[in-house]
């Protein structure tokens, strides 16, 4: 890595996960979500790609799709042409605002901040 070391996870554990997940975003939200890639985007972007491409063969052609802990959106983003409808979800603020700008304006992937205990409203009835 070439800038200066992310401090270690042990710092961001205050058993508050929204807030611990929001100070690891604001620190280098790449290295939190894959050790080794801070430096790296575009093998994080790759990730997120083969990632995908393994989860495919369970996405029928219009499937509804959540992605749970879905951080900046690197999985979502290459699900996105592939399937009707995905929900991303994350217990961090700071992960969702950084996923937002991840995918880029027009996307259809339906971010929202919540700690994955609560779901029904994703899904009308």
């Amino acid at each position: 890595m070439s800038g200066p070391k992310p401090p270690p996870p042990e710092r961001f554990n205050t058993g508050d996960m929204g807030r611990d997940w929001d100070a690891r975003a604001r620190a280098c939200a790449r290295e939190y979500i894959l050790t080794g890639f801070a430096d790296r985007p575009d093998d994080f972007a790759r990730s997120g790609q083969a990632a995908a491409e393994s989860l495919l063969a369970f996405c029928p052609p219009g499937a509804v799709v959540l992605d749970l802990g879905c951080g900046v959106g690197r999985v979502a983003r290459e699900l996105e042409p592939h399937v009707g409808e995905i929900h991303a979800v994350d217990v961090s603020e700071e992960m969702i605002r950084q996923a937002r700008e991840y995918v880029g304006p027009g996307s259809r992937i339906r971010f929202q901040v919540n700690d994955g205990f609560m779901l029904a409203h994703l899904c009308p009835t």
